[in-house]
């Protein structure tokens, strides 16, 4: 039962570590939606109202029908309003009731096209390349598969090109999920828009039709809007529109050049002035305990001996100059950052810049449980350890969370100090049995120190806040409670 306990607890660690290191995002609005989901995609999409969730939950493998996608369109390119409010009509006599208005819309737009002249099958779940085509025709594109022998082929082609299916996976006839959905519409919302200009057919007397020369041009605007999205260091240089841009003028902005609640480099999301969420970028290398300054200039694959271009460090947010070499040298393994339980994050810019980033975990316990009339359903009190505190936490922090957890619930968390708040919070695993070795307690050492439960060994993280390791602990029966990343907290 010891060893299954320890195994649990050690899968459960390997998931949170999976989570905080690849997502790096702020938490979903929906209970239902992981990191395993497109949680930035979605998130955006529902803020301007365009996949929205259902009694709380966003539903993401669900499929998507050829009826729904009318309706998420018409809502892309109207907005929520005009598309629930419009009154048009289309040729097509298989389409519900509900779903009319959304696939006048998209009709009368020249987005959709039916099977027939009289069928739409609506009822078909859409599949990868017809949701391409629909957000293709959003772009400007017209006339995509004028003359080939597939209709799939050039719309398949041209979505590759312009990055429409970035992040998605799966074969361009595989049938849509509201999560691929979601993720489809945010890389169209980024797209550059494009105008088509036409020349004529030359229809040749009897059989033969030369199509012809179709041409794109990207559509560019002088106004405030057109620099929204898509900026490079705060700015749109060619000044090109985005369907995001265009679509809202300027309600919707990105800013890739953000920094997160820990100093990450960061893609934050806005909509009308409310910040919609905090995605922070791929680290170039990642470590849960400490590493040398030299093992960094092996990773990053650094080819000067001393490494002297700006290195930023930030601990817990706050920019540090307390902490190892500003050079990152070749060989240096004195200069140490992190430590074990401490995510410690590389971030190197195109510019060669370089940006570290440790965040630490802490433990405390849950005070007091409340429901409160907030964003969340409940928020909870932790009372933090005196000899395990972040600096600048006081006795007490407060975190909104879904979750129900019961007092004296032993926990860990994140904490900003840059933003003065706790980020992530979850219960800690723990695991109950008789010590059988203690290691390293006669030193200073901390870094090396471990302990054993029935054999099972823990090493100890570097914000432990428990009992000193000691021999008199040997024979003796203890829980213990782990931190994000396995460490003895």
């Amino acid at each position: 039962m010891r060893n299954l306990k320890r195994a649990l607890s050690l899968a459960l660690a390997s998931v949170m570590l999976v989570g905080m290191m690849v997502v790096g995002s702020s938490a979903a609005s929906y209970p239902d939606v992981d990191d395993q989901n497109h949680v930035e995609a979605i998130e955006v999409l529902s803020a301007v109202g365009v996949i929205v969730g259902d009694n709380g939950n966003f539903r993401p493998d669900d499929s998507v029908s050829r009826n729904e996608m009318a309706v998420i369109m018409a809502k892309l390119i109207l907005g929520t309003y005009e598309a629930d409010s419009y009154v048009g009509s289309h040729p097509f006599t298989d389409v519900p009731s509900w779903a009319d208005r959304y696939v006048a819309a998209c009709y009368n737009s020249g987005i959709i096209a039916g099977r027939s002249e009289t069928t739409y099958d609506g009822t078909a779940t859409v599949t990868a390349v017809e949701a391409a085509a629909m957000m293709l025709r959003a772009l400007g594109y017209e006339d995509l598969s004028k003359g080939a022998a597939q209709w799939d082929q050039p719309v398949a082609a041209k979505a590759n090109q312009i990055n429409l299916f970035e992040g998605m996976s799966g074969a361009s006839n595989a049938p849509m999920n509201r999560n691929s959905v979601a993720q489809l519409a945010l890389n169209t919302l980024q797209a550059t828009m494009v105008t088509t200009e036409k020349e004529g057919d030359i229809e040749i007397p009897g059989t033969i039709v030369i199509p012809g020369k179709i041409t794109y041009t990207e559509v560019q605007s002088n106004a405030v809007w057109a620099r929204a999205i898509n900026r490079v260091d705060g700015k749109d240089e060619n000044n090109t529109v985005e369907l995001g841009e265009k679509l809202y003028k300027g309600d919707l902005k990105k800013n890739s050049a953000a920094y997160d609640a820990f100093g990450r480099p960061s893609t934050k999301w806005a909509y009308k002035g409310d910040q919609v969420i905090s995605v922070s970028n791929k680290a170039d290398a990642t470590y849960t305990k400490a590493v040398s300054v030299g093992d960094i200039y092996k990773d990053l694959s650094l080819n000067s001996t001393v490494y002297s271009r700006n290195v930023t460090v930030y601990v817990d947010g706050v920019e540090r100059d307390d902490v190892p070499a500003r050079d990152i040298k070749k060989g240096d393994s004195e200069n140490k950052y992190g430590g074990k339980g401490v995510l410690t994050e590389v971030y190197r810019d195109d510019n060669g810049n370089i940006t570290i980033t440790e965040i630490n975990t802490w433990t405390g316990e849950i005070a007091r449980s409340v429901d409160a009339t907030s964003s969340r359903d409940a928020y909870v009190v932790v009372t933090t350890d005196a000899n395990g505190r972040p600096e600048g936490a006081s006795a007490k922090v407060e975190f909104e969370t879904d979750e129900t957890f019961d007092d004296d619930t032993r926990v860990i968390y994140t904490y900003s100090q840059r933003e003065e708040r706790v980020v992530d919070l979850a219960a800690a695993e723990s695991a109950t049995g008789t010590v059988t070795k203690t290691e390293n307690t006669d030193t200073d050492d901390a870094d090396r120190a471990a302990l054993s439960l029935d054999d099972n060994r823990y090493e100890v993280s570097k914000n432990n806040c428990g009992t000193n390791l000691t021999k008199d602990m040997l024979k003796k029966d203890y829980t213990i409670y782990l931190d994000f990343y396995g460490y003895m907290i």
